[in-house]
């Protein structure tokens, strides 16, 4: 997984994907000649039994790693012991289904899906994770968040999730960050923080039906996921009363571009003066 999302903007997603065929490959065979080499007929059958050695060392090294050894010594030291060897092939074939079952149930509580299968986003499509209030215990956003579906008061709160891999990018955006040796500490540190703070500013662009915005950005965590992103205020002279349109686009260089359209409503509230 740390492989596949390093190498995911230089290498295509299908090449980064063969060594877990591969290792898929080796399960399943290594699978089938643990079932077949513990048969009784072919206990004695030197071919079988070469190959089901050979694939679980293997697979073995594969999976577990520098503690291959010490993890097959304990397997085979419980197979090899085991007294009923027919059912030492239904407890593999148990454990298999249980661990398939468990994890395809356990996945989906994960955010592993979201690396591997992005999301295509509909612009007329109003996401639950577009607002705050309609999604309150989402622990990772994918998407800029605003408030409510329904704004009522006189502003609008936009928060974007800035993510860690962003950095790969911000020297191609901003240039370095070039330290000052005469600057103390404290002001080397409120310096740094402003420049990156300008650089989020410099590869966001919000614009509110079809009109650009200069919106103010402040570093912040988010107060439901804890992510770090950035929040800014759009101001109700800029809103329409009925259906208004926000597009937030995210540029990373020169190929990466993330955009969002987030659909809400403007009701004046008449009680505000």
């Amino acid at each position: 997984m740390l492989i596949y999302n390093l190498l995911l903007d230089y290498v295509p997603s299908y090449i980064l994907l063969i060594p877990l065929f591969i290792i898929s490959g080796l399960l399943v065979l290594q699978m089938i000649f643990s079932v077949i080499g513990n048969l009784k007929k072919y206990k004695a059958n030197v071919w079988v039994q070469t190959w089901m050695f050979k694939l679980v060392k293997l697979t073995s090294m594969v999976t577990y790693g520098p503690l291959y050894r010490n993890l097959l010594q304990v397997s085979m030291v419980f197979g090899s012991n085991f007294k009923k060897k027919k059912s030492l092939v239904y407890l593999v074939l148990s454990f298999f289904a249980s661990g398939i079952f468990l994890s395809l149930m356990k996945i989906q509580d994960t955010n592993i899906p979201h690396l591997v299968f992005p999301k295509d986003y509909d612009v007329n499509l109003m996401y639950l994770s577009y607002y705050g209030d309609q999604n309150p215990d989402e622990s990772f956003l994918l998407t800029p968040q605003i408030q409510s579906d329904i704004i009522e008061g006189e502003t609008v709160k936009l928060f974007i999730p800035v993510f860690h891999h962003e950095r790969n990018y911000q020297d191609a955006i901003c240039g370095d960050y070039q330290e000052d040796d005469s600057w103390s500490n404290q002001e080397e540190r409120t310096k740094s923080r402003k420049f990156y703070l300008d650089c989020y500013n410099k590869y966001h662009k919000v614009t509110l039906n079809g009109q650009l915005l200069n919106v103010g950005f402040l570093k912040k965590d988010h107060a439901v996921s804890e992510q770090f992103g950035i929040v800014g205020f759009i101001d109700r002279e800029f809103l329409k009363k009925g259906e208004n349109t926000l597009v937030v686009t995210k540029t990373l260089g020169d190929v990466k571009e993330f955009k969002w359209t987030i659909p809400f409503y403007y009701q004046p509230n008449t009680q505000l003066k």
